[in-house]
């Protein structure tokens, strides 16, 4: 199938027009190599099954330079099944992918230096699910790595609380500011009792209203009386917790 290349898509290929033959093979040279395969294999899907479809591939210029490309293209055919026309767009998308890639990165780094902290830190999402626990939270409460993604903050808290502590958080959810939790007073966790200082704090995440909750602190002193005394160990931190005065 031959047709036409508007003088836009041209500039994008750094090309000019007449340069090139306006066919999929033409384009198809400056596809990165390490795409190209893939490229391949997805139009000549389309053109067995014509329909519409979208892509991201990355092509090279003639002057040496790499984009990345979004692209939507629209297969045609007559009524025997014989593709006939090709429609498509293609917008550069590289200046974005380059900053997801980045801020995928620099997440990465963020929470690798939060999993690594010498304190516990739990992160928490609007609904209380647990979307993140780094080591020493996973050691206080003898979970194994991951095991508690996903759950219900309310697992950590003792079942006389349960649901009061649901109170607070949702409460707490609906209107996040960073607050100080006060020195001295104790959180009951499902495990252990400990003293400490907390101070969670509230930030937007992908998805509109959704809140994630990430504090952290460290053992202050072990609280005895009606349970055993726990180790410095055994540091425990989680946002939003039964709190009583020693």
């Amino acid at each position: 199938m031959e047709g036409g290349w508007s003088d836009e898509f041209y500039r994008l290929l750094g090309i000019s027009p007449g340069d090139c033959a306006s066919t999929f093979e033409g384009f198809l040279q400056f596809v990165h190599p390490a795409d190209r395969e893939f490229m391949e294999k997805w139009y000549l899907g389309l053109t067995r099954k014509p329909g519409r479809d979208t892509l991201d591939f990355r092509i090279i210029r003639p002057d040496g330079r790499i984009r990345t490309l979004f692209s939507q293209i629209r297969v045609f055919s007559d009524e025997s099944g014989t593709p006939v026309r090709t429609i498509g767009t293609v917008l550069n998308i590289t200046a974005l992918k380059t900053a997801t890639e980045k801020a995928a990165q620099a997440e990465t780094r963020f929470e690798g230096i939060l999993r690594a902290a010498p304190n516990p830190i739990l992160g928490v999402d609007s609904r209380g699910r647990i979307i993140f626990a780094n080591d020493r939270t996973e050691k206080a409460f003898g979970y194994q790595t991951g095991e508690l993604q996903g759950k219900s903050l309310e697992i950590l808290v003792p079942d006389t609380f349960n649901k009061v502590h649901q109170g607070h958080r949702e409460k707490y959810t609906a209107h996040p500011h960073v607050r100080e939790m006060g020195k001295n007073l104790s959180l009951l966790g499902q495990r252990d009792h400990f003293s400490v200082e907390n101070q969670p704090r509230s930030f937007a995440c992908r998805g509109g209203n959704n809140n994630r909750r990430r504090c952290s602190g460290h053992d202050r002193a072990p609280r005895t009386g009606g349970a055993a005394a726990s180790s410095p160990e055994d540091g425990i931190d989680w946002n939003s917790c039964r709190r009583s005065r020693p």
